[in-house]
């Protein structure tokens, strides 16, 4: 049994109502123009700001003689850090508002890994259709 595209996109992406000609630009919070009212959850962002801080502390840390990579020739593997930060997420955050967020991080280099997951792979398609 074969599936036509054209059936697929029907039966997947249904098409929107009228905006009437208004658009609006939907932008996450910059993190580069300071910190106001971003709105989160004061206690859970305390707690995060928290372990986010005693990572990069530990990242400050020189490393120790056992944790170094003796036998690792290349720059760009080799540990640098005595604390590795991985960051990971599903895609949808990137549309969800956190793109700033996510992008202050790895601009700034507060991270050393991004793991990123296929998590809403529809949003991918809905995006792109958008931008048609």
């Amino acid at each position: 049994m074969s599936v036509k595209p054209g059936i697929a996109k029907e039966a997947v992406l249904k098409q929107s109502g009228k905006t009437h000609g208004k658009h609006t630009h939907r932008a996450g919070y910059d993190w580069n123009q300071g910190i106001d009212n971003a709105g989160f959850q004061a206690t859970n962002l305390c707690m995060a700001i928290r372990e986010i801080n005693l990572m990069l502390d530990r990242r400050q840390q020189p490393l120790k003689p056992d944790e170094a990579d003796l036998h690792e020739t290349d720059e760009f593997i080799r540990r640098k850090h005595s604390c590795t930060i991985f960051l990971g997420f599903t895609s949808n955050l990137v549309s969800s508002g956190l793109r700033e967020t996510l992008r202050l991080l790895v601009e700034h280099q507060m991270v050393d890994c991004v793991v990123m997951t296929a998590g809403g792979v529809e949003e991918d398609f809905i995006k792109h259709l958008y931008t048609i």
